[in-house]
């Protein structure tokens, strides 16, 4: 399984934005939504389709739209609250069957082109790092990079980067990003672009 990304919306989507949504992806990253795929654009949350792109296997990417509860009071809306300033009322998300290069790159794209469109940040799903010397040996992200490292990187692009910090199972202290449409943009262009997997 590939990586899963989202934009994070403050509004809901009205249902003729939500029925753009396939020809945005079309122009931006170059998938088309599987034949008899979706029936009907849901409406606040449900299965945007199955997308295929020309030089990946078919049905390679999925995307939904979640609507988020506006009541949730889980312990981590407190501080994603304060790192965005707002709490989501909507997500659009998008994960890739595959695990590769190409994989990410139409997923960045297309959240790119998302986020440019609707507003909102795109959750990354964990933390953007920096690319390893190659004499260093890889480790999970957190044990191969300081907060201070990753922090002076990401703050290092044009842009937006908004840092939720939290504490894993094992009690270190990591980092989640959520960056908007300017920062995407750089950091697709940057030689080290990844998603987080």
């Amino acid at each position: 399984m590939g990586p899963l990304v989202a934009v994070l919306l403050p509004r809901e989507l009205a249902p003729e934005q939500v029925s753009r949504i396939p020809l945005l992806l079309r122009r931006s990253s170059g998938i088309e939504r599987c034949v008899d795929d979706l029936d009907a654009i849901p409406a606040g949350s449900g299965s945007l389709g199955t997308y295929s792109h020309p030089t990946i296997c078919r049905g390679s990417f999925w995307t939904s739209l979640v609507a988020v509860d506006p009541d949730n009071d889980t312990e981590d809306r407190a501080p994603i609250e304060a790192a965005l300033g707002w709490w989501p009322a909507q997500a659009i998300q998008m994960s890739a069957g595959v695990n590769d290069a190409p994989s990410h790159r139409i997923l960045g794209r297309s959240m790119y082109a998302l986020v440019r469109r609707f507003g909102g940040v795109v959750d990354m799903m964990g933390s953007i790092t920096p690319p390893l010397p190659p004499n260093r040996r890889r480790l999970p992200d957190d044990q191969q990079h300081s907060l201070e490292e990753v922090s002076a990187f990401v703050h290092g692009f044009p842009g937006t980067v908004h840092e939720w910090l939290y504490e894993k199972e094992d009690g270190r202290v990591w980092v989640h990003h959520f960056v908007d449409g300017a920062f995407m943009r750089a950091w697709l262009r940057h030689p080290g672009y990844h998603l987080v997997k």
